[in-house]
């Protein structure tokens, strides 16, 4: 018997029921030459990541052979059943708050990817029906057998639209759609579908022999099941569900953290279960987890991606008893040695401790790996090789077979875009260009007279390449400073490069620049930081650092330098400043803090970066930052209590609460917003394109790890210890009270928006309550086309036209330069 999931299909809505098969896999190798590309050096956050074209990808497009016809081994799907000799299968693709059926991953070599999907679309009558198709890669439709259309237009992680008309017999019609793309990097292969036509449809996928009842319970628990938290400090990690379990399902788990090994484990749903019991979080390794749940239907399984973050509390005050810079650079590498990233950082951070057992060998094994591959981010691994060479010799602890893999590595890896390769390595961001040239200096340093086989030059000629193009790179950098501004992703990465030269560079003149640079960087962090967490104005950010602060890189380099913050697993640049000499200078760090800091970076210096800092909390944005233009991963907007209490909000770049987008859902924004801000008052003035399918905002209010709130129809209020916070929102706003956001978001719904965030404390209020009353009071008064109010401390408000006006001074903002300057309040 064959059962079915069925759905309507009415005008304007999306064809969201398929049957898709798992991925079709395969790696290539193009016979490529060197890449000429045109763009510079951070070109792509202006322009898009598109100017820098794969070049193997215009060959694959160009080979790309379309499909005749359906595979027989493709043919009669329905779920579950296994496609031979492949050993993959029909699985129910699960929409959630998907739009389009997707793929979604990170590919650090250039590999084809290709599914098939199926679905049976019920016509009352025989028509031609109008659709709206899209794609990022490749799309082929058959309808009942018979190929109906083709597209290729090959947009990478990024749809591309059109109408077509698609004949229906009356009754059932089988569809077939077969889609593919070239993966580099982090790709979303995707289609669409949305039926634009008046006559109803309907959409069924068949299920097989499996009850739909259950399936479509699994589906529910799905969709609702969130952590009551988004961080664990101790005691036990639970995933609820909305309802108990109505049947026996069979569930399988992946947690894993980025660059750690992924953690497999399998429970038993009963009926009357509430939660899948994880455990107590001690026995969770730290970090910022992704977790793919798998729930099993009898022969269906359903996942999907959930995110929480591990910190066992005992590590959150290590630093008081580590007064001494030096004492916490051993510490720092201790905690690396046994909890980091099973890479070369962590190697290093073991053989510093005199640990070079087989576990050990055969990590960094794994990571020569990387680099004998060429595979992204392996530009991260190699800089490192110098001070690994470096301190084997002075301790003899690789074997001889490891160092000859290790030289290897080295003279034939490609240390620029413009030597041939075939691999999808990313050359042009900051971080990365610098990890290029550093480790092409470095390498040239280490072996001048061997010839590289990748550039067919000695190593001298390396060595001279590198120096003029890392002093192409300083000369921008105290230029811009950082395009990537205050990224907790990216800083780290940069100082690892700085350090690698300041350390092991025989050119007096690039040691001073890489100390320079490193001052004004751990400036900047001290500057930015609220209680050690670098939670500002970011110019490149994820989820993972906006909600995993304990965890990020600049938290372990803060708590180095600083003693604030918390020490963490995370080797990258913690590793480089523990084996080093350096030592941060003029830091300037006060027990009471009451400023206001600005500095410009970026191209043109486009980036003005506005931070007032008190002792009860942070307000930091990026001050009329292209506004309305389409957004990537800048973050432009919070307020900060904490590490974890944090609110900041954003224009949605995806509805898919996890996905992997940039901008994703929280993190970046699909339209920029005009930010204005004053201390501790800032507006937030959105006009989202019409073109945009989110037509809302949101902020991120965890309200669980506040003192006191209160949320009104506008707004809410929030208190922890003497900080306080008011949000406003024109267009109001409603609390999230289901799913995996729930009582931790705000959204607010339109397209033309206004928000208001304003920071409070006691010191200039008498009380929470008085707080709360002065701006109600206030916000009573607003009028939002023209915004005009009297703020209870700064008095006379006006915002129109893009200008902030207080007590009828025009905020204007004149550039601050990279160095920037601070305004005691």
């Amino acid at each position: 018997m064959m059962n079915y999931i069925k759905k309507s299909l009415r005008q304007m809505s999306y064809v969201s029921r398929w049957l898709v098969t798992e991925l079709f896999e395969e790696h290539r190798e193009f016979t490529l030459k060197a890449d000429h590309s045109k763009g510079q050096v951070n070109d792509w956050l202006t322009y898009g990541p598109e100017i820098h074209q794969f070049p193997g990808r215009k060959e694959y497009i160009k080979n790309r052979k379309p499909v005749s016809q359906i595979p027989a081994n493709v043919l009669n799907a329905y779920a579950g059943k296994r496609i031979e000799p492949e050993n993959l299968k029909w699985s129910l693709y699960t929409p959630f708050e998907e739009k389009e059926v997707m793929f979604e991953g990170f590919w650090s070599e250039p590999t084809v990817l290709s599914a098939w999907a199926y679905n049976e679309i019920e016509a009352s009558e025989e028509m031609t029906a109008l659709f709206e198709i899209a794609t990022s890669g490749g799309l082929e439709i058959w309808i009942n057998n018979k190929k109906i259309h083709e597209t290729v237009p090959f947009t990478r992680n990024e749809l591309s639209f059109e109408k077509i008309r698609i004949p229906l017999n009356k009754g059932t019609n089988k569809c077939y759609i077969y889609f593919d793309d070239l993966a580099e990097r982090d790709t979303q292969m995707a289609f669409q579908m949305r039926y634009l036509d008046e006559p109803e449809l309907g959409v069924q996928v068949p299920i097989g022999a499996v009850r739909k009842e259950k399936v479509e319970h699994a589906e529910y628990l799905l969709k609702y099941a969130y952590f009551p938290y988004d961080c664990y400090k101790r005691g036990p990690l639970t995933l609820n569900f909305e309802m108990p379990a109505q049947h026996h399902f069979k569930i399988d788990t992946i947690f894993k953290v980025e660059r750690c090994e992924p953690v497999y484990s399998s429970f038993n749903l009963d009926p009357g279960n509430e939660n899948i019991p994880f455990g107590m979080v001690k026995h969770f390794h730290m970090g910022f987890q992704k977790v793919t749940v798998t729930i099993y239907a009898d022969s269906i399984k359903m996942s999907r991606d959930f995110t929480v973050q591990i910190f066992p509390d005992k590590y959150l005050h290590t630093a008081a008893v580590l007064s001494d810079l030096k004492e916490r650079k051993k510490r720092s590498l201790e905690m690396v040695a046994a909890h980091g990233e099973p890479n070369v950082h962590r190697a290093l951070a073991m053989f510093s401790e005199g640990n070079s057992d087989f576990t050990t060998l055969q990590m960094l094994e794994n990571d020569i790996d990387t680099v004998v591959n060429k595979t992204d981010c392996s530009d991260f691994s190699i800089v490192m090789y110098y001070q690994l060479i470096k301190m084997n010799r002075e301790k003899n602890f690789l074997p001889q077979g490891i160092k000859e893999k290790l030289k290897s590595a080295i003279l034939n890896y490609r240390y620029w875009y413009d030597e041939p390769g075939n691999d999808v390595m990313w050359f042009y961001s900051e971080n990365h260009a610098l990890m290029f040239h550093t480790s092409e200096l470095l390498m040239g340093q280490l072996y001048p007279e061997e010839t590289f086989q990748n550039a067919n030059i000695t190593g001298e000629e390396h060595y001279q390449r590198g120096y003029s193009r890392l002093i192409e790179w300083f000369k921008r950098f105290f230029r811009e400073g950082l395009s990537e501004w205050h990224s907790s992703a990216y800083i780290p990465i940069n100082v690892i490069g700085l350090l690698q030269i300041y350390e092991h560079s025989k050119d007096s003149t690039l040691k001073a620049l890489a100390k320079k640079a490193l001052n004004l960087i751990f400036y900047w962090l001290n500057k930015n930081s609220y209680k050690g967490y670098l939670t500002c104005s970011q110019g490149r950010v994820y989820e993972k650092e906006l909600k995993g602060h304990y965890n990020t890189q600049t938290t372990h380099l803060m708590w180095i330098v600083n003693k604030e913050g918390n020490i963490n697993y995370s080797g990258l640049g913690s590793v480089a400043l523990a084996l080093s000499a350096y030592t941060p200078e003029n830091l300037d760090v006060k027990e009471n803090e009451n400023f206001t800091f600005e500095n410009n970076q970026g191209t043109g210096l486009e980036a003005h970066v506005y931070t007032h800092k008190t002792n009860d909390g942070m307000l930091s944005s990026v001050l009329n930052y292209r506004p309305d233009r389409s957004g990537y991963q800048e973050h432009v907007i919070q307020a900060s209590f904490g590490a974890e209490e944090n609110v900041w909000i954003n224009h949605p770049g995806e509805e898919v609460k996890r996905g992997n987008k940039r901008p994703s859902y929280w993190a970046g924004n699909g339209t920029l917003p005009n930010v204005v801000q004053y201390q501790g008052l800032a507006i937030i003035d959105f006009n989202i394109k019409e073109s945009s399918e989110i037509s809302y905002t949101h902020a991120y209010t965890p309200l669980y790890l506040f003192d006191e709130h209160e949320v009104t129809s506008h707004g809410l209020f929030l208190k922890k210890d003497t900080g306080w916070l008011a949000l406003f929102a024109k267009n109001g706003v409603s609390l999230t009270k289901r799913g995996m956001d729930a009582y931790r978001e705000v959204i607010s719904e339109g397209k033309d928006n206004i928000w208001i965030m304003r920071l409070g404390n006691e010191q200039e209020y008498e009380s929470f309550e008085e707080f709360k009353i002065l701006m109600k009071q206030a916000m009573g008064e607003f009028n939002w086309e023209k915004l005009k109010f009297q703020d209870p401390i700064y008095k006379d408000i006006t915002y129109h036209q893009n200008i902030l006006t207080v007590q009828g001074k025009p905020q204007l903002y004149p550039t601050k330069g990279i160095e920037g300057t601070t305004r005691c309040e």
